[in-house]
């Protein structure tokens, strides 16, 4: 399979959750805040998504590679993320730089550099890259969960690996905490964006695909499974303010966790169940290529969408232009998906084809020797 059921869809909630909380910022502005703070959870509630299921997926697809071929080519896999990640990030770098020459938006070469090379997550940010925090915190679980992955397979196979990432979901609420108590202004600042300090909820995604087909998972999950329908209704009813009323209090020893938790519950639930009036919807061909379209939205609402952006908008700009926000970044983002993405798509499965042919030669070149 090339594709997992459900997962385009369950990006496009995603996205539209990230672009509701934009859209109520604007909103909540112009109306002093009040009642539109409770809704500002979307947006990192559909954050929090997207990293769930890159855990899963990544590591489903390396499990697959591993279980065909007895190892996990390291090469492929930075290649195809290369082809993938890459080209996108760049254009919208790009045309920043030449927006921010021409009306003075303040982008340093060190912003450049961090979007670039995917450490903003590490470094104070300008708008304009704010969001490119968790393109980077997705970067580096790509550079570090498959060579992980790929030695405790080989030395203790996969019930080990599921306790590395159990660990490491144990370990990042201990780090949040610590950071928050004793450090400094910078490392408070960073610590709900940094990797050590958000790679917990990835890894419910990879727990979710180390874990299953086993007993006592199966089990476990049989019992959720019944009722998976609460989850969404705490996640998105009960967490959910929690986050935004509480804050850092509330988040960092309890909040990522229980976000967590649900998520991974209603991710593989849709995914187990593509037949379910759920599993219709997110499969369902609009929706489907919304998700698709995923990647370029996230990155390009930020242009149009992001309130502190005041160079461009005004500070107090009137809210009938929304629309024309919205027409706006659909446009550039099926546009970065035609024209940048899928060429690059293209590219790398010619690269990869060329690739497996010159291994292939090379092995019956070994052979006849």
């Amino acid at each position: 399979m090339k594709r997992i059921s459900s997962l385009d869809g369950l990006r496009a909630i995603s996205i539209l959750m990230v672009v509701l909380l934009h859209t109520v910022q604007h909103i909540g502005v112009s109306h002093q805040l009040g009642v539109f703070r409770l809704l500002e959870s979307s947006g990192t509630i559909g954050v929090y998504i997207f990293f769930v299921i890159s855990g899963f997926l990544i590591t489903t697809l390396l499990l697959r590679e591993h279980a065909r071929y007895g190892t996990i080519s390291l090469r492929d896999f930075y290649l195809r993320r290369a082809f993938r990640i890459l080209p996108p990030v760049y254009f919208y770098v790009a045309v920043m730089i030449v927006i921010s020459w021409k009306w003075k938006l303040g982008i340093s070469i060190g912003n450049v550099c961090s979007a670039l090379f995917f450490y903003s997550n590490y470094v104070l940010r300008p708008w304009t890259i704010g969001h490119f925090w968790t393109l980077s915190v997705e970067e580096q679980f790509y550079f570090v969960w498959p060579l992980v992955l790929l030695f405790v397979l080989r030395r203790h196979g996969r019930a080990a690996a599921a306790w590395v990432a159990v660990a490491v979901i144990f370990i990042c609420p201990m780090i949040r905490i610590a950071s928050y108590q004793f450090g400094n202004q910078y490392v408070r600042y960073i610590n709900g964006r940094s990797f050590q300090g958000c790679a917990d909820m990835i890894m419910f995604g990879c727990l979710l695909a180390l874990c299953s087909g086993s007993e006592p998972f199966e089990r476990i999950y049989g019992y959720l499974a019944r009722l998976w329908w609460i989850f969404p209704i705490i996640l998105i009813g009960l967490l959910g303010p929690l986050d935004v009323i509480y804050g850092n209090h509330w988040l960092l020893p309890f909040g990522y966790t229980l976000d967590g938790i649900c998520i991974a519950v209603c991710v593989l639930w849709c995914v187990r169940n593509p037949e379910s009036l759920t599993g219709k919807f997110l499969n369902w061909r609009p929706v489907k290529y919304v998700g698709v379209l995923s990647y370029s939205i996230y990155i390009w609402q930020q242009l149009f969408l992001n309130v502190d952006n005041v160079e461009l908008f005004g500070a107090h700009f009137d809210l009938k232009y929304i629309p024309v926000f919205f027409v706006a970044m659909a446009v550039a983002s099926v546009f970065s998906y035609h024209v940048i993405e899928k060429p690059a798509l293209r590219l790398r499965d010619t690269v990869e084809k060329k690739l497996k042919l010159a291994h292939a030669s090379a092995e019956r070149v070994v052979v006849v020797e």
